[in-house]
């Protein structure tokens, strides 16, 4: 009864402190370990080491679960996110176990007791052996507990639930102090409630001409010390690189042709074409619908593809067609004339050009040839004896985004935790066999004033565009005595009135605004039809808002929503004040990733 439960006791603590999740690891070497990095040592966090091995149990445990879960093995995507959320569970649980030991929070085993006896944890309540009926049945887990032989069994639960214990008494502290208000609650409520439909006049950026005139070079100087941060450049490096792709070739290309000749002889000797196309067909939008490609007209498939199909009669089968795609089998179902057009129906299988195992293993082992040479050869020569091109990239900033390669990030954090020089492992991406080498350095910097003149002038162009704009605004806002003012003094300055007669609350969309909630609360903060706000500032320019109608408060649906407010502010505020306690914990803590020596990608 318990082999089950006990194969599941090294998941409990993940279980019960945090969602498992899994995915497949893909373990490679990446050019040695360099500088301070300990060989077998994926992480160091706040000095305590995490081995690959220990690292790798974790995601394959965690894997297990998720195909237990689906019943499907998770595609590439799902892997690398995934793979990113059990490191992130890593090292949350690693500065939570630390701050445990930090404040010495104490568990008993009085404590540890009551929560066996009490509060069995999910595995149990979901365990066979201890339901009834479908349903937990608390007897028999007490018979358990009284049973000698789970002595054993009991004592890996006692210990999973002390550290259980410690992280709730943990979370305890950190929630403790979190309070909601009556204002909130009410504030919320006239957010979620207050409504109001209103009047405006927009005073236009682009109406105001732009004076380009030069600003004295104090002015410059103050915005630019002012806004020094914006002009900081990160440590940049760039690389170089070789590919050894995956083309099919002649060869290849009459295998190719062969297989879908060997399509279309099983297809004369009676094998079903949709199944046949379920089966070999690469063309993945419509394999599973046996090939099926609908109606069709003129100019909608490729000419070779369309001269055949059309030049058919219905139930003829024909082929191997050639195209840029590779080889079609086609069979052409049914035909008709719709609007005037003649339209075919049809089916096919495609065999696409793809390189023979041949040709893919003749790349793979030039490339793994090639990257233990580069060690100690020259990148350049080398590359020449192996008659490949080295290109080169930009110079790229930390973070991932690698130009001309796309998004690679162990790829970026292996060039910027390396020194120059250093030459990468292999690299399987899009189709071909990659090596990099690491060349070049540019320091973090601060661009220079000259450099980032240009951006400097555009800024306080526009801020003496909006200067003027608020004038003008103000204005405007200043001549109005009177509710009515409002539209006599726009005809006046030929200004347009937009009316938004649709009610609007705080958060919601304003036809013509958007969600801007600066324009919606300086809306729900006019008091009376009639109230005309001063000038509201939004990134396209001013505008003078007039109140037309603004509903009241309702105090029986404020009082019978009041309990269900204050709950979900309360869940709202706890889990913000988690997020942020445990954000600052892992700030705080010295973290070394050192997965790019040891992952493709991540």
């Amino acid at each position: 009864m318990l082999t089950k439960m006990r194969e599941n006791m090294a998941l409990v603590m993940w279980i019960l402190v945090i969602a498992f999740i899994g995915t497949i690891i893909f373990s490679w070497g990446m050019g040695g370990f360099q500088g301070n990095v300990k060989p077998g040592i994926v992480a160091t966090i706040n000095g305590k080491d995490i081995s690959m091995e220990y690292f790798e149990n974790m995601i394959q445990n965690a894997y297990v679960a998720k195909l237990n879960e689906t019943g499907e093995e998770p595609g590439e995507d799902m892997i690398k996110e995934i793979r990113q959320q059990v490191w992130n569970e890593l090292i949350q649980t690693t500065v939570i176990e630390e701050e445990i030991k930090r404040l010495k929070i104490p568990v008993t085993d009085q404590e540890v007791a009551f929560a066996v006896r009490n509060s069995p944890p999910e595995f149990i309540r979901t365990h066979e052996a201890f339901q009834t009926d479908g349903e937990f049945d608390m007897s028999k887990y007490q018979s358990f507990l009284a049973d000698p032989a789970a002595a054993r069994d009991l004592m890996i639960i006692e210990e999973n639930y002390r550290q259980t214990l410690k992280n709730q008494k943990l979370i305890d502290r950190v929630l403790g102090t979190v309070r909601v208000s009556e204002s909130e609650v009410l504030q919320t409520y006239l957010d979620q409630n207050l409504k109001a439909e209103v009047s405006y006049v927009f005073f236009d950026k682009n109406s105001i001409p732009q004076d380009t005139s030069e600003f004295p070079q104090d002015v410059l100087e103050n915005y630019y010390f002012s806004h020094i941060q914006e002009y900081r450049s990160p440590e940049m490096r760039n690389i170089e690189y070789v590919s050894f792709s995956i083309v099919p070739s002649y060869e290849d290309t009459l295998a190719n042709e062969d297989q879908a000749r060997e399509m279309l002889m099983r297809i004369e000797e009676g094998d079903d074409f949709a199944e046949l196309a379920a089966t070999y067909s690469n063309d993945e939008s419509n394999a599973e619908k046996g090939g099926d490609l609908g109606f069709f007209g003129r100019n909608r498939m490729v000419k070779e593809f369309e001269d055949a199909a059309f030049g058919a009669e219905i139930g003829d089968i024909v082929g191997p067609i050639k195209t840029r795609f590779g080889f079609h089998v086609i069979k052409v179902t049914d035909k008709k004339t719709e609007d005037g057009e003649e339209q075919v129906q049809a089916s096919h299988i495609l065999i696409k050009f793809q390189a023979g195992n041949e040709t893919i293993d003749n790349a793979r082992r030039n490339a793994f040839l090639f990257a233990e040479e580069a060690k100690d050869a020259d990148f350049h020569e080398l590359a020449a004896i192996y008659g490949v091109e080295v290109m080169e990239t930009d110079y790229f900033a930390p973070g991932g985004y690698i130009p001309r390669l796309g998004n690679l990030i162990s790829l970026s954090e292996f060039v910027f935790n390396q020194p120059v020089d250093r030459t990468t492992e292999v690299y399987y991406i899009r189709e071909a066999y990659y090596i990099f080498h690491t060349i070049g350095i540019r320091k973090e910097k601060v661009k220079p004033l000259e450099e980032v003149k240009g951006n400097i002038t555009n800024a306080l162009i526009e801020e003496r565009q909006f200067s003027t704009l608020e004038e003008k605004a103000q204005n405007f806002r200043d001549r109005i005595v009177q509710p009515e003012d409002f539209v006599r003094i726009a005809n006046e300055d030929s200004l347009e009135i937009t009316d938004v007669t649709t009610p609007f609350a705080f958060e919601d969309y304003v036809p013509g605004i958007g969600r801007q909630k600066a324009f919606n609360g300086a809306a729900l903060a006019l008091k009376e039809p009639g109230d005309i706000s001063q000038p509201v500032k939004l990134n396209r320019g001013y505008y003078i808002i007039k109140l037309l109608e603004k509903t009241g408060v309702d105090s029986v649906d404020l009082a019978a929503q009041k309990e269900e407010i204050f709950r979900q502010l309360l869940i709202q505020k706890r889990n913000n004040a988690y997020t942020a306690w445990l954000a600052q914990l892992e700030s705080n803590a010295k973290i070394q990733d050192n997965r790019y020596l040891y992952y493709r990608d991540y």
